[in-house]
């Protein structure tokens, strides 16, 4: 893992998404996120950081906040 957690989070969903201006209330479905990118961002969350992110987390915790601290709760328990 080469950058920061949130920087990481940050980068994915820009590339999945597209959105530029992601802060901590952003929602990843309101910002265009349908199942199939939900997948997607699964799938190279747990490529690049290994944490066993699950799809059902994902839509529990829609926001990049949420997502982040679902992140940052995992690394401390490593």
């Amino acid at each position: 893992m080469n950058l920061p957690l949130s920087d990481e989070l940050r980068k994915t969903w820009v590339a999945i998404l597209g959105a530029k201006d992601i802060d901590e209330d952003s929602d990843f479905f309101r910002l265009g996120g349908n199942h199939r990118l939900a997948v997607d961002l699964v799938r190279r969350l747990n490529e690049k950081l290994s944490l066993g992110v699950t799809l059902r987390e994902v839509a529990e915790h829609r926001r990049y906040g949420q997502q982040l601290e679902l992140l940052r709760a995992r690394t401390s328990f490593k």
